[in-house]
């Protein structure tokens, strides 16, 4: 399957690629159907192809085709050598391109990681998202912090909601259930959770507007 996607990349990089010096006529192998420059173009179309696709598996995180040290550069010339090292006389040209990538997977393997490696990757990534949930949450009760100040011009009751109010509710929707009564939010027609949730919010309006007054 991924030389099937490679194929593509091949071909897309051909098209564009820039000529580029390779050996002359009399090598040792050939591509069917191409003139000397079509055979130049392609062979530089190749090194560009490999090397995005390599990097595209790199961002994704999928296992790579070959782990080539990061200052080898696939211009024509290096990509003949690798074909040339293993192909003689005329071939078409998948069979130079899969010949270039066996080369390179068998001259720059990648190593299999290790189990330790995988859970080690796996906790970093696990940290990355706290680092990132830490961050929403500040970010948030910051914002809700600065509304809350707005609307009320009492840092003690604000204190008090930030301690006691779930970070993910805004004081826009604390607002709208606080400043309402039960009849006016439909309280009979609530789901259980529902209504645990407008008890909740009433509870904390109160205990806060109590903290609050005791503070003056």
């Amino acid at each position: 399957m991924k030389f099937v996607q490679l194929a593509s990349w091949i071909l897309l990089a051909a098209a564009l690629a820039n000529a580029a010096a390779v050996p002359n006529k009399d090598a040792a192998f050939s591509i069917k159907g191409l003139s000397e420059r079509e055979q130049t173009l392609f062979l530089e179309g190749i090194g560009q192809a490999v090397t995005h696709y390599d990097l595209k598996l790199r961002l994704q995180g999928k296992p790579r085709l070959f782990c080539a040290p990061d200052n080898l550069s696939l211009d024509a010339r290096t990509v003949w050598t690798l074909a040339n090292g293993v192909l003689t006389g005329p071939h078409k040209a998948d069979i130079i391109a899969v010949a270039v990538i066996d080369q390179l997977a068998e001259r720059f393997p990648c190593e299999p990681r290790s189990k330790e490696e995988v859970e080690l990757e796996r906790t970093k990534e696990v940290l990355q998202m706290i680092d990132m949930l830490r961050t929403t949450v500040e970010q948030q009760t910051k914002e809700r912090y600065a509304e809350c100040l707005r609307a009320t011009s009492s840092t003690s009751f604000c204190d008090c909601l930030n301690e006691k109010l779930g970070w993910q509710v805004s004081f826009s929707a604390y607002e709208r259930v606080a400043n309402s009564t039960k009849s006016q939010l439909g309280y009979a027609s609530l789901s259980a959770d529902e209504r645990e949730l407008v008890d909740h919010m009433h509870s904390i309006r109160d205990e806060c507007s109590r903290f609050r007054r005791s503070h003056r």
